[in-house]
């Protein structure tokens, strides 16, 4: 898990039975910060499962030779300072070289961050055909949904005048070879 965030995709991941979860997370605050969430994400960092390293992905992943079930790639927002890194061609080629054959990538977008002032997609389609260069085998999934366009709070309320749909969250799924599907699995 790269990106430990308020830590919910960790304790999703707590919820299956796996042998081992590494998680590695640049910023020492945000590890020291997940705590506050221990009510949504229901969990503690480390354990005998999960290993928390503070470091960055890259420096990780060129020390680690180890390879990957599945690698979730939480990056930050790309308007941050050294987050576009975490979306070039070369960044998706070391994180596929993590994997196993038959590994899999999820890569969490934040799909407001790609779309240009006047709407357009394009940073997101430029990623998306880097994306599929470097796993020819993928599958998208996309949140929509409405959204306050212009608001502001006085006080404590938000006071809303417009509202537009807004692309939320993108979940770019990669492989190497052919994702297989379950057909038996039902999603509640």
């Amino acid at each position: 898990n790269i990106g430990l965030g308020c830590g919910l995709t960790l304790g999703a991941l707590r919820t299956y039975n796996l042998d081992e979860i590494d998680n590695v997370e640049i910023s020492g605050v945000v590890a020291n910060g997940v705590k506050y969430f221990d009510f949504a994400n229901n969990m503690s960092i480390e354990d005998n499962v999960s290993k928390l390293y503070i470091i960055g992905v890259n420096s990780f992943l060129y020390r680690n030779k180890k390879k990957y079930d599945i690698i979730i790639n939480e990056p930050p927002p790309a308007w941050m300072r050294d987050a576009t890194r975490a979306f070039s061609k070369e960044f998706l080629v070391l994180l596929r070289n993590h994997l196993d054959d038959d590994g899999i990538l999820s890569q969490w977008v934040l799909a407001n961050e790609m779309i240009m002032r006047d709407g357009s997609l394009l940073p997101f389609k430029i990623f998306y055909k880097t994306f599929d260069e470097v796993f020819p085998y993928n599958l998208g999934f996309i949140s929509k949904t409405k959204l306050p366009k212009n608001s502001y709070i006085i006080g404590n309320k938000l006071v809303t005048y417009e509202y537009s749909d807004v692309y939320d969250e993108i979940i770019l799924i990669g492989s190497k070879k052919p994702i297989k599907f379950d057909k038996n699995i039902r999603v509640n």
